[in-house]
């Protein structure tokens, strides 16, 4: 599999293309399945086996220009994504970002605090809304759960207001035990629209 289709694939995933959906688009680009080296499987075993995608998205100190940026990891420890930040903030000839958004990871904010200690860091919302299916979906009550969860995130307008309700929300629902839920909860101040309003 050439780079060029490899790269495709990857950020097609990234941006929840359906693989399916994400294979026909080099099919059709390659005017034919016929005209393609390898096959659907040959996709699925390449996204499921792939190494680490970490993008992510800084503001200069004048909210004029937003920065992208991005890395494929061999591994995803805190010494990988200082160096990706380090390489990144090298290519901007030294200038960090007023703040930066990123998905959730412990690494990642270890490295933050490194590299970019007077940046702002946001996790990503899209990305953790995203992650609901995926880490909730097996339970009981899940469309519920899911509804009271975007209550919480969206309506809240005060700190006090998304607290009680969260934690009413792991009571009510027997949550208590949710590793992702309870980090989700003390990252809150990273990704809650009424904590990160005033900065983004």
């Amino acid at each position: 599999m050439d780079f060029y289709s490899k790269r495709r694939l990857e950020l097609n995933d990234y941006a929840g293309i359906p693989l399916n959906k994400n294979f026909h688009s080099l099919v059709v680009e390659a005017k034919g399945f016929q005209n393609l080296p390898f096959g659907e499987k040959d996709c699925r075993n390449y996204i499921r086996y792939n190494m680490p995608f970490a993008p992510f998205v800084g503001v200069n100190h004048h909210g004029q220009s937003i920065l992208f940026g991005c890395g494929l990891l061999s591994r995803e420890d805190i010494e990988t994504y200082v160096w990706l930040f380090r390489s990144w903030l090298e290519c901007m000839h030294g200038r960090t970002p007023k703040a930066i958004i990123t998905y959730q990871c412990r690494s990642i904010q270890a490295a933050m605090t490194k590299v970019f200690p007077e940046s702002r860091h946001r996790l990503c919302l899209w990305h953790i809304m995203k992650k609901v299916l995926e880490k909730l979906s097996g339970l009981a009550k899940y469309k519920a759960i899911k509804k009271t969860l975007k209550d919480i995130v969206y309506e809240s307008v005060k700190p006090q207001e998304f607290d009680e309700g969260w934690c009413r929300m792991i009571e009510d629902y027997g949550l208590e035990k949710n590793e992702w839920l309870s980090s989700l909860f003390l990252d809150r101040a990273r990704w809650v629209p009424l904590y990160v309003r005033v900065v983004f």
